[in-house]
């Protein structure tokens, strides 16, 4: 077969037809080394040029003509008309209120195993369910009971971390249910989680996992380049925009940011190189992006909700940090808090208030969402959050509420601990 007949067909003046023209010889190269390689070494040793090494050939070729074409087809700078934008101005749209704009990139932070992931998987199944920003939103509110579904949308789930089974295992919890997603979980006593569970199969309708282990970063170095070199969008992220482009997607979530990004963090240039990219694609579309970043444990860089450059603060466009706050109590809490943080806390499986032990001046600790950054709209409320017996993070109505609950949800862990401690002495106190 002559390579002109393997290119037979392509349009070799664009990327695309570039592409799969390097993928033919990819595949035909990798046949001709499985099947003949053997028998071709034997008969073309002698020869001037074997036909594996012709296709080698054709295949530089053809990065060189996608060099060329990459130049000519690089964005231009140019000058935007007023009448342009006058004809595109529209108010700003929002995935959560004031808290998560749409079309935009979102980074959303915290320290490892604080419950990101979670939280994202709350933010896809709301996504999915349609409540746009004229709608109520069952967003941090467990018991939201509404039972309509207004126009569901596509949301992508990019994972480098979990496998997808195991987003169907905290899906599956959050509904209330076992992780295997068929009955009510035992301690589902409250009913609280009918949003999620009512509009299970809409959402697994349109939920879609994306296992991107092995697969590689979204955007990086070049091929044969170095880390240094300011980097590009590579073929994985390629694949994963199209794909969002396929289903139409209203949301992608990529979990966690290291895994996309394939550069230095401290790099300025780097930084703003990678999340202009997918700022510029996510307004084009209208797929909004959630980018998951983990925190490293240094104290200025848990202060700041970032790690590496500040330049990461400055291309996104709403930097939010979910977070351990302390905070000392001035006056003891009122009988009314008390009340709802003992009712609140009635639903943790077997976890007992400690409201009621706070004095004036004890330190008390809460978990919380901080809208550390945000470009667009006014600045947003520290909310304080309680993570339900499911999994749920649910917005508390005052800090107080949360420490409450944080607290007795503490103890209770301490006393698992402690018993399981206990248990192990007194099974294994013979052999020490």
């Amino acid at each position: 077969m002559k390579n002109s007949d393997i290119l037979d067909g392509l349009d070799l003046d664009t990327l695309e037809g570039i592409r799969e023209g390097k993928q033919r010889l990819k595949d035909l190269a990798k046949t001709s080394v499985k099947t003949s390689l053997p028998d071709a070494l034997d008969r073309e040793l002698d020869s001037n040029e074997s036909e594996l090494s012709k296709l080698v050939q054709t295949h530089k070729l053809l990065d060189e003509l996608e060099g060329i074409i990459r130049t000519e087809e690089r964005p231009q700078v140019q000058t935007a008309t007023w009448e342009d934008i006058a004809d595109n101005i529209e108010p700003r749209k929002w995935l959560v209120d004031n808290l998560i704009p749409a079309h935009t990139a979102t980074l959303l932070t915290g320290q490892g195993g604080k419950g990101k992931s979670w939280l994202s998987i709350q933010l896809a199944c709301q996504v999915v369910l349609g409540y746009d920003q004229n709608k109520p939103k069952p967003f941090l509110n467990p018991e939201f009971n509404h039972e309509t579904v207004y126009t569901p949308h596509n949301v992508v789930f990019a994972t480098y971390e979990d496998e997808p089974e195991e987003i169907a295992r905290r899906l599956h919890t959050i509904a209330g249910l076992n992780i295997y997603g068929t009955k009510p979980a035992d301690n589902d006593d409250d009913g609280s989680f009918t949003w999620v569970r009512h509009h299970l199969k809409t959402v697994k309708d349109h939920l879609h996992v994306v296992d991107m282990r092995g697969i590689g970063c979204l955007w990086g170095p070049g091929e044969g380049k170095h880390v240094q070199v300011t980097g590009e969008l590579q073929g994985a992220g390629e694949d994963l925009m199209a794909l969002c482009e396929d289903k139409e997607a209203k949301l992608l979530i990529i979990d966690p940011l290291s895994g996309a990004f394939g550069g230095n963090e401290n790099d300025r240039t780097a930084a703003y190189s990678f999340t202009s990219i997918f700022r510029k694609w996510a307004d084009e579309t209208g797929c909004g992006i959630v980018m998951v970043g983990h925190l490293p444990k240094d104290e200025k860089s848990k202060q700041q909700g970032y790690s590496g450059s500040t330049a990461w603060e400055a291309a996104f466009r709403s930097l939010i940090l979910l977070e351990k706050k302390t905070y000392n109590e001035d006056n003891k809490t009122s009988d009314a808090n008390r009340e709802k943080e003992k009712a609140t806390g009635a639903r943790q499986k077997g976890a007992s208030t400690r409201s009621d032990k706070a004095t004036e001046g004890e330190k008390r600790t809460y978990e919380s969402l901080q809208c550390i950054k945000k470009n667009y709209g006014p600045p947003h409320p520290t909310i304080p959050l309680i993570k339900t017996g499911q999994g749920f993070w649910a917005q508390a109505e005052t800090r107080d509420e949360a420490a409450g609950i944080y607290e007795s949800n503490l103890e209770y862990w301490e006393g698992v601990h402690t018993n399981v401690v206990q248990q192990e002495e007194e099974n294994h106190g013979d052999f020490f």
